[in-house]
């Protein structure tokens, strides 16, 4: 995968190279920005955190944060680009864009079928193509595109998540998929979104088997959105594989399915308030140890949890660009299969946990284009899960500062 993703880079230098070329022969920026935008549209994300641990785990790792999981480090969070066309009066569009930094190196795709994502320093999120049909308003998509599931998102120009950090409900969910999907409009207010893909973070599959990814949703009235997304497959690493070595020979009937809804309100802007709900339930059968049979996969695993949002940009002229925002969560891993702190702590790991988190973030925006943002964030579990200078805790705080900038 590395030659690939080197080549990728060297394209997009290639690309900017030809852009610059259009203004040393004496073109403005602009002028290169109008000549490069009759071709493609260009888009662009840097993101620079600073996160410290209170814990001060000897590690230096902070686990139980999806991305920026590195202790008392400024590190590239992600460096976005991308590249797309999608025009009104054109039936084909395509958009790619990758992932520099953090990011890729966290939430990228298991790209060899061995069950395990690369973790490299690049990484393409999206690669796909789209084909606006003459049936009744419906677009195919084709290639890696980002998940249907869950309310906050990896990061780009244009969609920030109201927190620095990502939250439990995030990092149990799926990011992104390779596949076919199809979007259905429903009316003026509603949508489908139905599709086949490999899996959860497969660009090549790890088991025989495919996965069914749908969502659904409806926009009644100005302000309100909610949406409802669900997959369902196999997903354990093993079946049928001769790649995968994470979890060999587990269970060939293994089936998991994953359920979110969210739902977001913006109040009328006198008020700058927006609210949000996301929530999490998830199944994996025949994936663990029944301890009345024996069977090494006889028994389920299940996890789920609920967040909530509070954004509110104070409506007076003087605080303009000003933003308090606030997500609490809670999450609850009741059969210690997907370990949500990431702890090492060998009495706690593999066992039942339910977590807790709360993150009050404080955001303003200087420019349309720059970003900077403090967040505080408390964590709890009822065991010992969060690595503490000289062992374990039940607690953790976290203060992470972000500059985005963005075009």
């Amino acid at each position: 995968m590395r030659p690939f993703r080197i080549a990728v880079f060297a394209a997009v230098a290639a690309l900017l190279v030809s852009a610059s070329g259009v203004q040393a022969q004496g073109e403005s920026i602009d002028e290169a920005r109008e000549y490069i935008a009759k071709f493609v549209d260009i888009n662009v994300l840097a993101a620079t955190t600073y996160t410290y641990g209170t814990n001060t785990p000897n590690s230096g790792n902070l686990p139980y944060l999806p991305i920026n999981k590195d202790q008392n480090s400024i590190a590239l969070y992600n460096g976005f680009f991308q590249v797309s066309r999608h025009r009104e009066g054109e039936s084909f569009g395509f958009t790619f864009n990758m992932d520099i930094g953090e990011t890729a190196r966290y939430a990228g795709s298991d790209w060899d079928g061995d069950g395990a994502t690369e973790g490299d320093f690049i990484e393409v999120r999206e690669f796909f193509g789209t084909y606006k049909t003459p049936l009744a308003g419906i677009t195919l998509k084709a290639g890696k595109f980002v998940s249907l599931l869950g309310y906050e998102v990896l990061l780009t120009n244009a969609a920030f998540n109201p927190t620095v950090s990502l939250g439990y409900l995030f990092l149990n969910v799926p990011y992104t998929h390779v596949g076919l999907m199809a979007n259905i409009p429903l009316g003026e207010i509603a949508w489908l979104d139905i599709g086949v893909v490999n899996g959860w973070d497969n660009a090549v599959d790890t088991n025989n088997s495919k996965s069914l990814l749908t969502g659904f949703g409806v926009a009644p009235i100005e302000g309100v959105t909610t949406y409802i997304a669900g997959i369902y497959g196999s997903e354990a690493c093993g079946q049928a594989s001769t790649k995968c070595t994470a979890l060999p020979a587990a269970g060939a009937g293994s089936k998991r399915a994953a359920v979110t809804w969210n739902a977001s309100y913006t109040l009328p802007e006198e008020t700058g308030l927006g609210l949000a709900i996301d929530s999490l339930y998830a199944n994996e059968s025949d994936i663990l140890p029944d301890v009345a049979t024996g069977n090494p996969f006889g028994a389920s695993a299940e996890w789920y949890g609920l967040a909530g949002y509070v954004m509110w940009s104070p409506p007076v002229e003087e605080l303009e660009g000003l933003s308090l925002n606030l997500r609490t969560e809670v999450f609850v891993d009741a059969d210690g299969y997907r370990n949500p702190t990431g702890t090492t702590n060998p009495a706690v790991a593999g066992t039942p946990i339910t977590v807790w988190e709360v993150s009050p973030t404080v955001a303003y925006q200087f420019t349309n284009n720059v970003i900077a943002r403090l967040e505080y964030r408390y964590d709890s579990a009822n065991k010992f899960a969060f690595e503490k200078d000289g062992g374990y805790a039940k607690q953790a705080n976290t203060i992470t500062a972000q500059v985005l900038v963005a075009f």
